[in-house]
């Protein structure tokens, strides 16, 4: 990993169940080994956030309990392989 060899992350979020996510920013772009995650709810939710490389397989999987107004996620995928990854 490292932060030299970074990797564009598109922002296509599935919510899911999570309907009241509001606009989602993801940084920094391209990511190094940590992929910040700031997200506005209406009310306090279980957020699953899941991380695909384009050819439609799973790199990372993570739920994060929000609160109620503005949140931060820090996700760890190990993106081994250069390329583009959607959330």
């Amino acid at each position: 990993g490292g932060e030299g060899g970074g990797h564009p992350l598109g922002e296509a979020l599935d919510a899911g169940e999570v309907s009241h996510v509001e606009p989602v920013t993801v940084y920094p772009n391209p990511v190094g080994e940590t992929v910040n995650v700031s997200f506005y709810l209406l009310e306090a939710a279980d957020v699953p956030f899941t991380i695909v490389n384009l050819m439609g397989r799973t790199v990372h999987q993570q739920v994060v309990s929000g609160k109620a107004g503005a949140n931060r996620a820090e996700l760890k995928p190990l993106l081994t392989e250069p390329g583009v990854y959607l959330l």
